[in-house]
């Protein structure tokens, strides 16, 4: 039995035919997580099973966030639909701790 807030939750695990949730699942509730985190906005949705798979992408970004930046990719990328095209979690951990390490050195945060 699979447990947590819908509204956090990778489109896949809210099928009907849901398989058992992967690491991919997680990797999408941190884009989300990351997603709040930079816009304020946070998830609003209401489902169906079944029928939210086609409109799971659709998150808004404020006019301030309009410019693509690499954080915003990369949020992005783990909000894939298909949880295949979804970044491993190392590899966003990397890229995290790469632009933590930036800016320890004395740089900007300019990934958002």
């Amino acid at each position: 039995r699979l447990g947590g807030t819908t509204s956090w939750m990778a489109p896949e695990l809210l099928q009907k035919s849901a398989l058992t949730p992967d690491a991919s699942a997680d990797v999408y509730a941190f884009g989300l997580l990351a997603h709040f985190t930079m816009t304020g906005v946070g998830v609003q949705r209401s489902f169906v099973p079944g029928e939210a798979h086609g409109r799971f992408n659709r998150l808004l970004w404020p006019a301030r966030m309009k410019r693509q930046g690499p954080c915003r990719d990369l949020v992005q990328h783990c909000l894939q639909l298909d949880p295949g095209d979804r970044p491993p979690m190392l590899d966003v951990m990397e890229t995290l701790l790469t632009w933590l390490a930036d800016f320890a050195a004395g740089g900007t945060l300019f990934y958002l």
